[in-house]
């Protein structure tokens, strides 16, 4: 693994999910995303060590797995380390259970991911934070920016290096998925906005090969907000008919050509149901009950 300077005492591993290092002055670091797997967090700890860095602190940018399941490997190495999530990402982190529940509204089916022990694996976070996170003499912003899930927040440094998490889709993303996965359409478009309105000159997207400048950041943004309202526009057009969230979900897979497995069509069916709700708050749709099934309308 290699260490790739941003700036500063800031740098990041490349990954499937990248990796974020703030490096102290006492060669102690801070990971951020530490990424999937626990193999990957011993190698995050070789490689820091082969540096001459030692892992302390893992901050991880929001509750989705492929994020702090390296942190277990990460602990096995250096016992001292400790969890720092924003307090609104913590619950899902300490009750793995929770995140694969909501999902499907119902205990996780054998559908639902391979490991049949992840509901009963224990992460603690040891640091809740909220707008500011203080280490050593050194202080880094917290910015909470729901959307993609509801613990979702970026971290930036004094080198003025915005770890982004997956608040931002990279165009590979898009490309690949083109449906994004999100919570809430209405909270997404607000901390897409929010972002653009921060202060620094690098950002980090966890899924993607390359280190952004702001400006390239917030054009990047616009793309993710273009994507928004194409999916939108999509669904207001299939309601012109009236149609279930089911029905709904099925013309947008065949529309964009997207192929799903078990969990990306809840992923997807999540989506859709975070746009209903999005025009459901602004009075664009209307709902209906007919022969057991809920059939939502344009007004």
């Amino acid at each position: 693994m290699e260490l790739n300077k941003i700036n500063g005492h800031s740098y990041y591993i490349k990954g499937g999910t990248n990796t974020g290092v703030y490096v102290f002055k006492d060669k102690s670091a801070l990971v951020i995303d530490a990424g999937h797997t626990v193999g990957r967090g011993r190698r995050i700890c070789s490689s820091l060590e082969e540096n001459g860095m030692r892992a302390r602190y893992v901050y991880t940018t929001h509750e989705h797995f492929d994020h702090y399941e390296a942190f277990q490997g990460i602990k096995q190495t250096a016992p001292h380390v400790e969890l720092i999530a924003h307090e609104m990402a913590r619950p899902y982190i300490e009750n793995l259970y929770i995140g694969k529940a909501y999902l499907v509204s119902s205990a996780p089916p054998k559908f639902q991911g391979k490991r049949a022990d992840e509901a009963t694996r224990y992460f603690s976070v040891d640091i809740p934070v909220n707008e500011k996170l203080t280490i050593k003499d050194r202080d880094f912003e917290i910015h909470h920016v729901p959307g993609h899930c509801m613990g979702q927040a970026v971290i930036i440094t004094d080198d003025r290096v915005c770890y982004l998490g997956d608040s931002v889709f990279d165009r590979t993303i898009m490309a690949k998925y083109d449906m994004p996965f999100l919570y809430s359409i209405d909270y997404q478009r607000q901390s897409l906005e929010k972002i653009k309105n921060l202060d620094f000159d690098h950002g980090l997207i966890a899924h993607s090969k390359n280190v952004y400048s702001k400006s390239e950041i917030d054009k990047i943004i616009d793309e993710n907000v273009e994507v928004l309202d194409r999916y939108e526009a999509y669904i207001i057009e299939i309601l012109k008919t009236p149609s279930s969230r089911e029905e709904i979900l099925q013309q947008l897979l065949v529309i964009n050509e997207i192929e799903c497995n078990f969990e990306t069509y809840h992923y997807n069916y999540s989506t859709t149901g975070a746009f209903i709700a999005s025009l459901a708050e602004r009075n664009i749709i209307d709902y209906t009950y007919d022969q057991g099934k809920i059939y939502y309308y344009g007004i």
